[in-house]
């Protein structure tokens, strides 16, 4: 046999060893997903819970759950700003000096808005709050805008009856908004964070606190 002649008969092909296919149980790459899922939506950034108050950082975003009730999130979530001064003292009587209060007015107008600070938080609504808050709203609307006509036919006949009745319908468009809109209030304030009140008690406790871990 010649040196360029070659053994071409068919050889058997050289065993590739297989790797041990791992067995799970059914559903177990389901439920792998939804703690996944879960632990993603149960997270937020910025927040945690302090007793029965929010400590909120500028830019947090809070989990996508109701603060009324924990229930899931629904729509777009609503952005809020809350801003105070660190210093909440009101200008001195120096002010009603002539020309010289104009002086000090400004000067401390142009302090208070140097030293003002901010926070800018995310949080979410479920279907049953968001449409409370927007029944709110509407009934401020339209009983804003009958007290001031019942008002106005009331200055213009100098009738007291149709005064008061616009007065009365101005209180409750005021307290129809400060209840219905006002979900979150600000209780308290830290460097760079604010203490945030009004959330539910579920929606609190499935945040993190401080020096305790938890496992969801």
């Amino acid at each position: 046999m010649d040196d360029d002649d070659y053994d071409l008969a068919p050889q058997a092909p050289p065993t590739i060893p297989q790797g041990r296919t791992a067995t799970r149980a059914p559903g177990a790459t389901a439920a792998a997903a939804s703690r996944a899922a879960g632990t993603s939506v149960s997270s937020g950034g910025g927040c945690h819970a302090v007793g029965d108050v929010i400590v909120a950082s500028d830019g947090a975003v809070f989990p996508p759950r109701c603060i009324r009730c924990n229930a899931p999130g629904d729509g777009k979530p609503i952005r809020k700003r809350f801003a105070w001064n660190e210093d909440e003292s009101g200008m001195s009587a120096a002010r009603l000096i002539p020309v010289i209060g104009i002086i000090i007015a400004t000067v401390w107008v142009s302090k208070r808005l140097a030293t003002r600070q901010y926070v800018n938080i995310t949080y979410s609504l479920c279907a049953k709050h968001r449409a409370l808050r927007n029944m709110s709203y509407v009934v401020m609307v339209v009983f804003g805008l009958a007290a001031a006509g019942v008002f106005v036919h009331g200055m213009s006949l100098m009738n007291g009856p149709w005064m008061l009745a616009g007065l009365g319908l101005f209180i409750v468009a005021i307290v129809a908004g400060a209840k219905g809109l006002t979900t979150l209030k600000r209780g308290g304030m830290r460097r760079n964070s604010a203490e945030l009140i009004g959330a539910g008690k579920a929606f609190r406790d499935s945040l993190p606190r401080p020096g305790m871990s938890r496992t969801r």
